[in-house]
């Protein structure tokens, strides 16, 4: 049984939950993009740790499945208040209280432009979702969204997904359990609920996306990305099939920024003072439940983490600095347990065959030596770039650096964002090489949502690169002002 009313609650628990639990691990100076980032990534947190939640009810805890409103009620509450007691929402309360005092007379009109830009976008958004595909495609009705109903008919009965030979059966279930929890909190079967849920993501993605520019380069470059990226929103349009590619491509956006922020701005601003050490942080259980996270809403996730971990070995050989990777594995582990728990649990009672891994995976492996199926990649790839309306923005963003003379600001750590790109492309074409099926028809069913995978992470990586203008002040810089600006309101108070 549900209601209006106890779905709308379970949304705010996933805001509260998430927002808490981020602010809990994630520790920025006092801006307005570090406001944003913490909310946008508490949404993408609160999601699926609910959701990995409700799966773990429902496949150890059949017993109180019906408490699991209750259960989740119980949990947020309990990080809320240790995150109050920690005094982690002091910004996020600073912040929100300073609107009261804003001067409407000196508001910057190129924020208003931006702000109603970003407005017009998010009701096309919305137009799509609502009109032109309301049950997200074919994918979505088929298999993610058939799923999440199965599950909530069958009271969370993974059986029922896993033994009734839905289509790739194989696939991890978050989404479905994301899609599932809500849908039983609302009591009935509505394709208003997957809506809503891929509503989130999409303020979660464009969150990140943005205040992630932002805190690199400053608030004018975030609003020229702005307007660029959404002349072309093919991320839009995948997120608005409801499938899990959306969620994906948002999880690794946030898993590889976050972890290069981490290991550039804010770390040259804890060595400036003790006391920055302790205000800015990045804690790796964020990156932890990111990675569980990936792992549980596709097969491609798995790709993709194998891809940052390797990047996160090489860089931290290159610095020499192996004493922390015990450390920071363990905490790793602590953010993605429930997540690998799920994981594994449902491979094992469940196997199940995929187009990668099967009984004919050593046969397949002779396709890596044919030259044909290396060609016909090649000029599919050539041709997607020259005809897709919307593939030539990280080509032309390659090279736009260097034409406008922008000198790429090169730091060890941009290999936390370059080498998992080019390692998940490299997988992604050693798996259409393999692949079981026809190779046309699989290029021209599932190429553009494997670019998309990608696409906004190396978009950072280009942002991260690049040479900011002169007249912009380096975010170490920053956090030192806003440091000693706060320490001479504490002298003076």
């Amino acid at each position: 049984k549900g209601s209006l009313l106890i779905y709308l609650y379970s949304i705010i628990l996933n805001i509260v939950f998430g927002v808490s639990l981020v602010s809990l691990f994630v520790r920025l100076p006092q801006r307005r993009s570090s406001i944003v980032l913490i909310f946008s990534l508490g949404i993408l947190v609160g999601l699926t740790c609910l959701g990995a939640i409700y799966g773990v009810i429902a496949f150890f805890f059949q017993a109180v499945y019906d408490l699991r409103l209750i259960i989740d009620t119980i949990i947020t509450v309990t990080v809320f208040i240790f995150a109050w007691r920690k005094k982690t929402f002091k910004q996020i309360v600073h912040f929100i209280s300073s609107f009261r005092r804003i001067d409407i007379r000196r508001i910057d009109i190129f924020d208003l432009i931006i702000i109603f830009y970003g407005i017009f976008w998010m009701c096309k958004f919305i137009e799509n979702l609502i009109f032109s595909q309301p049950d997200g495609g074919w994918d979505a009705w088929a298999m993610w969204n058939l799923k999440s109903r199965t599950l909530m008919l069958s009271g969370g009965d993974i059986s029922t997904v896993m033994l009734n030979g839905y289509e790739h059966s194989d696939y991890p279930l978050l989404l479905p359990y994301i899609n599932a929890r809500m849908l039983q909190s609302y009591g009935s079967i509505t394709t208003i609920v997957p809506q809503i849920t891929v509503f989130l993501f999409y303020i979660s993605y464009m969150g990140i996306f943005m205040s992630s520019i932002a805190l690199l380069k400053g608030r004018i470059s975030a609003y020229c990305i702005m307007l660029l990226v959404f002349a072309a929103p093919y991320q839009m349009v995948i997120l608005a099939k409801q499938t899990a590619c959306g969620p994906l491509f948002t999880m690794f956006l946030a898993l590889v920024f976050v972890t290069y922020f981490n290991e550039t701005s804010v770390k040259e601003a804890s060595a400036e003072t003790e006391e920055n050490k302790h205000r800015y942080h990045i804690s790796y259980i964020i990156v932890g439940v990111l990675l569980g996270s990936l792992i549980m809403i596709k097969n491609e996730g798995l790709l993709l983490t194998i891809a940052f971990l390797s990047a996160y070995f090489l860089f931290r050989f290159m610095e020499k600095r192996f004493s922390l990777i015990p450390k920071e594995l363990l905490k790793i582990c602590m953010g993605a347990f429930v997540f690998l728990i799920l994981f594994f649990a449902v491979k094992i009672c469940y196997p199940v065959e995929n187009d990668v891994i099967s009984g004919k995976t050593l046969e397949r492996l002779k396709q890596l030596f044919d030259i044909t199926r290396y060609k016909l990649i090649g000029i599919y790839l050539f041709k997607e770039i020259i005809s897709d309306n919307w593939l030539w923005l990280p080509i032309l963003l390659s090279i736009a650096p260097f034409v406008l003379g922008l000198i790429p600001n090169w730091k060890k750590a941009t290999i936390l964002i370059l080498l998992p790109v080019f390692i998940a492309f490299v997988g992604y074409m050693a798996i259409y090489l393999i692949t079981p099926h026809d190779l046309n028809w699989h290029l021209d069913t599932s190429f553009d949502r494997i670019i998309a995978h990608i696409t906004p992470a190396y978009l950072i990586y280009l942002i991260a690169i690049s040479k900011k203008p002169r007249s912009s002040i380096s975010c170490a810089n920053l956090y030192r002002a806003v440091a000693a600006h706060q320490k001479d309101v504490c002298t003076r108070g």
